[in-house]
């Protein structure tokens, strides 16, 4: 496994016209700390390492609200939830450097390249 990827399944969130891929089980994580979040009507920025095969940058959005927001996962079953990394998550998003996207562990996750997501179903 690469270290961009942290599992086998990855979807992505599609947002304002930028598509970002991550794991599955990080995406469901993500996903429902930015529900929270807009069901606050609460915007923020959200900030993850992309993959090294793009050359290993940092990437952010300002998340609203008001502009819908996609999320595609494409494993068929409901990853297992983590309480602490949902809580880890969301403090993240409170805080004013927005949410860091990080690893069940706690380190900064990798958003996987189109070169990864689609190798992975190849």
């Amino acid at each position: 496994m690469s270290e961009s990827t942290l599992g086998d399944v990855m979807g992505y969130i599609r947002y304002d016209g930028t598509q970002v891929q991550f794991d599955d089980r990080l995406l469901t994580h993500l996903q429902i700390v930015i529900v929270q979040k807009f069901q606050r009507e609460q915007s923020f920025l959200m900030s993850w390492k992309d993959s090294p095969v793009t050359g290993d940058g940092r990437a952010s959005i300002w998340l609203t609200p008001n502009i819908p927001i996609y999320f595609k996962f494409l494993g068929g079953r409901m990853p297992t939830i983590s309480r602490v990394w949902l809580e880890a998550l969301a403090t993240s998003a409170d805080s004013s450097t927005g949410l860091i996207v990080t690893a069940e562990d706690g380190r900064v996750a990798y958003s996987t390249s189109d070169h990864d997501f689609l190798g992975s179903y190849s």
